[in-house]
């Protein structure tokens, strides 16, 4: 996982901020809390979604995932009063196998990534990490995880 950095009067380590969205309606602490990090640090902000590789597209075999949009993202950011100050330059959309590489390699581009975390049952929790956990495991830059 990350590393502790110091902030340093009138300077941020923390230039570049990446948020991790599932997009599922129920991220409202994790956008708000980002955007009062980032203009406290004077960061930029960023937004950044992974779709299954297969996202969107038909399949004979089962229902593939929901393709989640730009417009989309900006939608629910906007639905929490935070939009106005964004654009679409700063949602990134992606597709891959593996949600958690692919935003550990993004990472490589920014100072601090934000991760929202849902607690899991005991049970399934003992058994398999759960998706921000895997995100956390692969970054490159310090991770702050915020809870739903």
């Amino acid at each position: 996982m990350g590393t502790c950095q110091v902030i340093k009067k009138g300077k941020t380590m923390f230039k570049k901020i990446l948020v991790a969205l599932a997009v599922d309606g129920k991220e409202k602490n994790i956008v708000e809390t980002a955007f009062q990090l980032a203009e406290q640090l004077n960061s930029e902000i960023s937004f950044i979604r992974v779709n299954h590789e297969f996202a969107g597209e038909m399949s004979m075999m089962m229902d593939s995932p929901k393709e989640i949009t730009k417009e989309m993202i900006l939608e629910e950011i906007n639905g929490y009063g935070f939009g106005e100050s964004l654009n679409s330059e700063n949602i990134i959309v992606l597709k891959a196998a593996k949600v958690d590489e692919a935003i550990a390699e993004k990472c490589s581009e920014y100072d601090l990534l934000v991760l929202g975390h849902r607690k899991m049952h005991d049970v399934k929790a003992s058994i398999i990490d759960s998706d921000d956990e895997k995100i956390a495991n692969e970054s490159t830059c310090p991770v702050l995880i915020i809870d739903k």
